[in-house]
């Protein structure tokens, strides 16, 4: 069944993450996206690259209250048609984080492999210095003055968010780029939809933080968004109150909630902001789910200075490094114990007697009830605390554990499966925030 099957979305089973271009994970699906469009370009069907183009070209909303769902459903449609032209079920489009700020200006330089020459990511048309990596301005690429308003089409204050995020940065981005993203053929440059999951990111970021959507049953709600076809090419047109939330679409971005684990899947969350004091590191709003998977919490000093967790003591003498888990629930018992590490590298395998192993993360009675008189024990908001200052010591001494960020690596154990694999597990533990601070 389609996901835009009678012009509705289903719910879908299982969700990607979108990651940024900018970050390791995305590295996978970069070289997807550009294998995609080798093949679209050969393709003249409905899932060649040109004729993805003159889709936006007839049908693209600018300028009216559509403009974020439609631009939401072609680029849910476009990630459809990747997957069906490369085989690659778990392709996640990347998206372009550019920030205002004067400490992320490389994230306003157009992202490397779309710079190269000899890359099918690479648009000749653009504007020369673009291409050379010249970095857009500030005010190109700052979205906060959308971020102000309070309601997606028009409040007190004004216009209202949507068209707000497409004056800026939408608009001065396009035009900043020039060449063929100065038209309505835009989606010609590869750019183009990683610059438009950037612009989704931000309507669910905003939607995240209490931004107010029309009712999906109002007139705006029950709005066709056309031009679209299935994967056989079938018209299938959904409606605007269907694209409010992108977990029912079937992704997330990496900076709004969580991967999902699930089954025999592995995945990683990556967070891009975090809160640095010098005796406190907290990952930004971190909503962790596991169900018998891998998951990596990635927290990020703020500091341009490398720093190794040690040195969080070493600023703050007599004091203990913790790593707090908050916010724990589950939704039944929980029937699986994980393994918890500290900066344990991607390419290097689990053990607990090397220098990264700091604990056991073990929720017994967690998520429990008893059914004779439904007396419940959820223990929601539970924390667990690890001390570790002897796990900081050991990877300061072997020059490990240094650099702007740490991880948090969790790996499912269970006697009968291998270390490291996922194992079959019936229960849901969510983890709200992954806290390292001194004491």
């Amino acid at each position: 069944m389609p996901a835009f099957a009678r012009g509705r979305i289903r719910l879908s089973q299982s969700v990607t993450v979108r990651h940024s271009v900018l970050s390791p994970l995305a590295s996978n699906d970069l070289a997807t996206y550009a294998q995609a469009i080798t093949l679209m370009k050969a393709r003249s069907d409905f899932a060649s690259w040109e004729e993805q183009a003159k889709i936006h070209d007839a049908h693209c909303h600018h300028r009216t209250p559509y403009f974020l769902p439609w631009h939401r459903a072609y680029l849910h449609r476009f990630e459809e048609i990747v997957r069906m032209v490369t085989g690659e079920p778990q392709f996640a489009l990347p998206y372009w984080p550019y920030a205002p700020s004067s400490q992320e200006e490389d994230s306003r330089r157009l992202p490397p492999p779309f710079r190269d020459p000899a890359s099918v990511l690479f648009d000749p048309s653009r504007n020369a210095a673009v291409n050379s990596g010249a970095a857009l301005s500030s005010g190109t690429c700052d979205p906060s003055a959308a971020m102000q308003y309070a309601s997606l089409l028009k409040d007190p204050q004004g216009q209202g968010f949507s068209r707000a995020l497409e004056v800026q940065p939408h608009n001065p981005v396009h035009v900043d780029i020039n060449g063929n993203m100065l038209t309505s053929f835009s989606p010609l440059d590869p750019i183009f939809w990683l610059h438009h999951a950037q612009i989704d990111r931000l309507w669910q970021r905003w939607t995240n933080d209490g931004g107010v959507n029309p009712g999906a049953g109002t007139g705006w709600g029950n709005t066709k968004m056309v031009g679209f076809s299935d994967t056989a090419g079938d018209p299938s047109e959904p409606r605007a109150g269907d694209l409010l939330d992108t977990s029912e679409l079937g992704y997330v971005y990496d900076t709004d909630v969580a991967t999902f684990f699930g089954g025999s899947s592995i995945g990683l969350l990556d967070k891009e902001r975090v809160m640095s004091d010098g005796s406190r590191i907290e990952a930004a709003a971190p909503l962790v789910r596991l169900r018998g998977g891998q998951a990596r919490i990635n927290l990020e000093s703020r500091r341009d200075e490398p720093l190794s967790i040690l040195k969080l003591t070493q600023e703050s003498p007599g004091r203990r490094v913790v790593l707090r888990l908050s916010g724990l629930t589950a939704d039944r018992l929980v029937d699986t114990t994980y393994d918890v590490y500290l900066d344990l590298p991607p390419d290097t395998p689990p053990n607990p007697e090397g220098p990264h192993y700091v604990g056991k993360l073990a929720l017994f009675t967690l998520g429990a009830h008893r059914e004779g008189d439904h007396e419940h024990h959820h223990g929601g908001g539970d924390e667990i605390e690890y001390d570790i200052t002897a796990t900081a010591s050991r990877l300061e001494q072997r020059g490990l554990g240094r650099g702007t960020g740490f991880s948090v690596v969790l790996i499912p154990t269970r006697p009968g499966v291998a270390y490291g694999e996922p194992v079959d597990s019936q229960s849901e533990i969510q983890i709200e925030r992954a806290i390292i601070e001194t004491r």
